[in-house]
């Protein structure tokens, strides 16, 4: 299918699902206040944090607000798109809706996708934009043209990190039925990633550097904002993304391959 099929049936989708939201509003705003909510209460412990001391390992008020947005707009990137992959192994292989999206003509992946857009994490939207340029002014970032751009790639870069991650985990499903739990776990760690990685222990730190990358949503695009586009950084940025973007694409080809149906 061409990219201009895909977009209109994606489109098609997305009008369905809004069709459906539309009829339960009262739910639809309760889950946008929630998501802004709990950011917003993340934002409070930040500020009484700082209302305590003055730096964090070496970083003020301003940068952790930072690591706070690209964290949260990375993470909004991949609720709102690709919050459907949570129920790849409870809902399509489980009980069997992959074998439905398996005869129609788009691709396997595209469907699934598609068939939820979570617009509710727009609640975390709002929250990692305010806390952008919240942190922008406090730390004497000037958001120019060249600035906005780059704040553009790496919010990119975050939510790609997200999406690749979540797509490795649920392709687990495939092996293991429902992989949720496991999902669960690896983004528990999520968190950590919009703190300096200084302030946790080497174990720790090396995990969310190296093994699950949670760290490049946060704490380094800050860096690379603030500091300056930094080549160590700038290259483990673009080698997380290239072996994640490999390994989730391997395990859920192979994954797919091996399915043989829920009835079997």
């Amino acid at each position: 299918m061409t990219l201009k099929g895909s977009g209109i049936a994606y489109i098609q989708f997305v009008r369905v699902h809004l069709i459906g939201i539309t009829r339960f509003r009262i739910d639809f705003f309760i889950g946008v206040l929630a998501s802004l909510l709990e950011n917003v209460l993340a934002l409070v412990f930040l500020t009484v944090l700082f209302a305590q001391v003055n730096v964090l390992d070496g970083y003020r008020f301003g940068d952790l607000l930072l690591m706070f947005a690209f964290a949260a707009l990375g993470r909004s990137v991949h609720l709102v798109l690709f919050d459907n992959l949570w129920v790849l192994g409870s809902r399509y292989i489980k009980q069997g809706d992959l074998d439905r999206v398996l005869v129609r003509p788009h691709g396997v992946l595209f469907q699934i996708v598609a068939d939820r857009v979570n617009v509710q994490a727009l609640g975390q939207v709002a929250a990692g934009i305010g806390a952008l340029a919240w942190g922008a002014n406090a730390a004497d970032v000037r958001l120019g043209i060249a600035e906005f751009l780059l704040v553009l790639m790496l919010v990119a870069s975050s939510g790609l990190i997200f999406v690749l991650v979540h797509l490795l985990c649920a392709s687990i499903s495939f092996w293991v039925i429902d992989s949720s739990a496991i999902m669960g776990a690896v983004f528990s760690l999520s968190s950590f990633g919009q703190y300096p990685i200084g302030i946790f222990p080497a174990l720790l730190s090396g995990v969310i550097v190296s093994v699950i990358p949670f760290a490049f949503t946060g704490y380094v695009p800050s860096v690379l904002l603030t500091d300056g586009l930094q080549l160590g950084w700038c290259l483990g940025l673009a080698a997380v993304l290239a072996v994640l973007f490999v390994a989730a694409g391997q395990a859920w080809r192979r994954g797919l391959q091996r399915y043989a149906g829920a009835g079997n």
